[in-house]
């Protein structure tokens, strides 16, 4: 299909995400590929068979709260789907923008979503992904200043 800025990629519970806002949300300062930037946390879709403390690149920089609280959002479901080239299309069976007191995750090979109360972020079944919100890595340090000459 070809892009088209404008066209509605995803509309529930009232709430439009357009392919623009999806662009402009993997144009933030996040600093590990492929994530995306909502409500102020980075997002990246784990891998088949990878918690979230692989996707973030150690347990450390999970944002455990952020992850089960937005796990659902319409936004980082729609725009992590637009940013893997997944097709959204989202109905009631998938729980998006319903809150879950587990993590919502994603059921790969039939693209469809799920809330799970009894997963985490570092405990779910090899044929799921979730959407995990990583801390940004820390910036090193600044180079050392060259010797002054005496």
């Amino acid at each position: 299909l070809p892009f088209n800025p404008l066209a509605p990629v995803d509309r529930i519970a009232g709430v439009e995400i357009s392919r623009a806002q999806c662009a402009e949300m993997m144009q933030t300062d996040c600093s590990m590929q492929g994530a995306i930037g909502v409500n102020g946390h980075c997002y990246v879709l784990s891998e088949r068979g990878h918690t979230c403390s692989d996707a973030c690149e150690g347990a450390a920089r999970v944002d455990v709260e952020a992850t089960r609280k937005f796990s659902t959002d319409s936004a980082v479901v729609t725009c992590l789907e637009m940013a893997l080239g997944l097709e959204s299309r989202h109905d009631i069976m998938d729980q998006v923008g319903q809150a879950c007191p587990g993590i919502h995750l994603l059921i790969d090979g039939l693209h469809r979503w799920h809330c799970y109360p009894q997963f985490t972020a570092f405990d779910f079944p090899a044929g799921f992904r979730a959407p995990c919100a990583c801390w940004s890595a820390p910036s090193p340090p600044p180079s050392p200043l060259p010797p002054s000459p005496p």
